[in-house]
Order: C-alpha cells, then structure tokens, then sequence
C-alpha cells in the first residue's frame, strides 16, 4: 500500500453534528468546510438540508457552492437516508455526490426500522441508487449500516452472511460507485474489521469506505489496519474524531499516521493540520481536547530529565515530522516541582547566574509549585528569580520556554444585547473563550495577555464599554 494515495472523506459537518455539543450555523459550515479545502482534503460529508430542521436548501447550497469554489481537488457530498425524497432534496444542493443509508442488520432493522426484511433492504437501495442515477450523481455510496454486527460477537440469528452478500451484490449491480460497511457500534476488533473488509473485496470491485466507532477506543486502529492491507480506499474521519456516541477516527491522528509513517498519500497538504484544528477551535468554541496530538499539552514537557533532553534535541521525545509541522519546532516547558537545573540555566543564560543561585532558584520554584499544587505562572517565575537575583527578567523571555500568559477580562457593556459585541470580541487573535454572563460584570473573556490585548478590547467594544478589569493570573 506504501506509495498509494487514499481518499480521505471528512465528515464533520454531517457526522460530527450528531456529537451531543456541536451546533453549526451557516457560517460555521462555511469557515470550517473552507478550512478543509484548504488542507486539501478530497472529500467533504454533509447532511442533506432536511427543511424540518431548520436548514433552508437555497441557504445551503450557497454555502456549498463557496466552498466547492474555492478548490478543483475536494468534491462535496452529502449523505440522506435511502428515500427517494430525500434523494431529490440532495439534487437539488448540486454537490459532487450522494450517499444513502439504511440498517441492515436484524437488531437495526427490527428496532429501527419496525421490522422490514432483507428483502425491503435491497428494494429499498436499489431504487435509491436508481434515483441517483437519474439525478445524475458520479458519486454515488451505498452505507450498509451496523454492516459490522454480522462479522461481530453479537450478531443476531438472521445476520447470515449470505445476506450481506446479497446486499453487497445488489448495490454493485444497482450502480453504486461506493460501498460502506460501517462499524455503528464499534464492536469490532483488528481481525474482525479485517475479515470484514476482505469478504467485501472478494465480492465488489466498487470502492470501499471504512467508517469505524471509537465504542471501544479501536477506531483508528482498525481504519489504519484495513488502509494498510489495501482493503479500503475511502476512510471517514472528522476533527476531533467527532460524531455520534463516543465518535469516529480523528481526521489527525489518520492522516498523520499515514503520511508521516507509511508512506500513503492522502493528497492533504502535512503543514496545515494545526489551522485546522484551530479554526474549528475558534469558529465552534469547542477546545482541542488536552489528551489530543495537536493540543498544547502533547508539546509540553514536565519531567526534569525530559526538559534536559528536550532542550538538547526534542526528537529524543517528539517525532520529528510532529516537531516540525505542527509544534513549529518549538517545545514548552512546565516549570513547577520537576523542573530542570538545565531548563533555568537556559532561561537564565544571558545574565551572569551563579551555580549556587540556581540551585536557590530551583527550591524556590519547586516549593511554590508543591504549595500550590501546581505549574506556576510566567510572572510568579519572574517574582521568584527576582527574589535571588534582584533581576527582573521579562514576561516575553519567559514566554519563549513556558509559552504565553493568559489571562481573564472582565467587561461591563452598556444595557443592549451582547450578542454583536461577543461575536466581535470572538473574532479577536489570542481570545480563547468569550463568556456572557449575568451579574456584576456582562462579559468574561479569557485570552493571552502578551499582545497589548486590552488596547486590543478597548478600542474595538468603543462607545459601548462601561467598564473593563483585568485579572491577570500570577
């Protein structure tokens, strides 16, 4: 498979909108879709625009039309249930391609399907890919939902193969380009998954999608198994690894591992996954979890004799293609309890600081930090030097090793809606979250304090500003 390039298929913006604390406006789908084309990535999933919802088709459309705009190598698709309705709503979104999903296995088909046989599943997809055709999509995917459950520990007494086979083989014939044999509910193991996908190939030469449900936290493994083994060419992922339940593969954490270790081309650019990230970071306000590759702890070292190796060569730690696309070759440093001589060393190796003074330095810290039961802050780092060597070394310096100092400003507005003044402040570089609340104060923004960022607030909320108090941690 080394040399071989895979159509990644994100799906955020239908997928990842059925995680219990993801909610897209149009301009949400807008920038994040935007996001994704820039990547590079080949293809991007929406939902239909069901009118019932609240999505107007005409609304939607444009904004799949901009995005779609602005790339020749991403195609957009969307996905609806297998109705010939729904079908015709997805036509009428003029995007690239379309699939169409419907239960398969007996557990799904009698609890949410209210009981259709197998027999109601292949008329159901082959006159939903019928309608495809005639709609005029090159695209067109059969997903073959809980398909995992015949290949599973709890698959039911009607889940035959030999009924998967069929369907399998009616999809192919009723001109699907694609098939999906989802893992709903991830219940399957490495071999499982593998057995899966290598009876699908024995039967269908269409291309085949990989969608994987972390249940089990086996997600990424198993899309990465059936990748390598050349079973699969269209895995979904989605930022994040968002989704329904405990979510699907973390768009990241495959593409990564493909282009940095295999050797598998995805056709995404390796630089732009950080952007990425926070652009949904920034556009959804939902934080890049703290145990995610990307986020800021994954390149924060705290073991002492880790910082002297980080400081040395952070390969020792971090990958070198990691360090170099998405930590910009640059490490941060926990200064608390375990910090190393080294590390205040090279803080410090401007000035003229003798061995001894270090060492006093360091107790210093590590007793603060033990006391506070935690990390400590840019400006107690500085107080705490300053108490030895009557130097005060600046914020910015400290910065360089610890990263940037955040902080919170609490913000009084005139009696309006907040709603325009929040979406500004939003949109400010180095805001992380804007709070509205109901009290002494209307608004609480948490941000880093390193960029004149009060100025920055001041100057923007204007006339509307009563009143803005700082409270600078450290």
């Amino acid at each position: 498979m080394a040399g071989k390039k895979i159509n990644i298929l994100d799906t955020t913006l239908r997928e990842g909108e059925l995680n219990s604390s993801v909610y897209y406006t149009l301009d949400k789908f807008e920038t994040i879709g935007s996001a994704l084309v820039e990547l590079g990535t080949p293809r991007i999933e929406f939902s239909i625009a069901y009118p019932q919802r609240g999505k107007s088709i005409g609304e939607m459309r444009d904004v799949l039309k901009t995005i779609q705009g602005g790339t020749k190598d991403s195609i957009i698709i969307v996905q609806c249930r297998a109705l010939r309705e729904d079908v015709e709503i997805a036509q009428k979104m003029e995007v690239d391609g379309c699939g169409v999903y419907l239960a398969i296995s007996e557990e799904h088909r009698n609890n949410k399907l209210r009981g259709i046989s197998v027999e109601d599943t292949v008329t159901r997809f082959t006159e939903s890919l019928d309608v495809l055709k005639e709609c005029g999509f090159k695209y067109r995917r059969a997903v073959l939902e809980d398909a995992s459950r015949f290949f599973s520990k709890s698959k039911s007494v009607e889940d035959h193969l030999y009924h998967l086979k069929k369907i399998i083989e009616e999809t192919d014939r009723a001109g699907a380009t694609n098939i999906s044999l989802p893992d709903t509910a991830g219940l399957l193991e490495e071999d499982e998954a593998i057995e899966m996908f290598e009876f699908a190939n024995r039967i269908t030469d269409k291309e085949l999608s990989a969608h994987f449900h972390n249940d089990y936290g086996n997600a990424l493994g198993n899309t990465k198994a059936v990748i390598k083994r050349g079973l699969v060419s269209e895995p979904h992922v989605s930022i994040y690894g968002l989704g329904a339940g405990a979510g699907i593969t973390d768009h990241y954490e495959l593409s990564s591992n493909l282009l940095d270790n295999s050797d598998i081309k995805t056709g995404e650019n390796r630089g732009s996954f950080l952007k990425l990230y926070k652009t949904f970071e920034s556009t959804t306000k939902i934080p890049i979890p703290w145990n995610h590759p990307l986020s800021d702890f994954a390149r924060t070292e705290k073991a002492g004799t880790h910082q002297a190796q980080q400081l040395n060569n952070p390969e020792g730690y971090i990958p070198q293609k990691k360090l170099e696309y998405d930590f910009n070759n640059r490490v941060i440093f926990d200064i608390g309890e375990f910090v190393s001589e080294r590390l205040i060393k090279q803080l410090l190796k401007t000035y003229e600081v003798n061995d001894s003074n270090v060492k006093k330095i360091i107790n210093l810290i590590v007793r603060r930090s033990a006391l506070l039961n935690r990390k400590l802050y840019n400006r107690e780092i500085r107080n705490l030097i300053y108490d030895v060597i009557n130097v005060k070394i600046s914020t910015a310096l400290i910065s360089q090793y610890v990263g940037p100092e955040k902080g919170f400003y609490l913000l009084k507005v005139k009696p309006q809606s907040t709603s325009d003044i929040t979406e500004k402040i939003e949109n400010i570089k180095g805001v992380e979250k804007v709070l509205e609340t109901y009290g002494i104060y209307d608004i609480i923004i948490e941000a880093y304090t390193d960029n004149n960022m009060q100025k920055v607030i001041e100057g923007l909320v204007g006339k509307d500003m009563i009143e803005i108090s700082p409270l600078i941690v450290g």
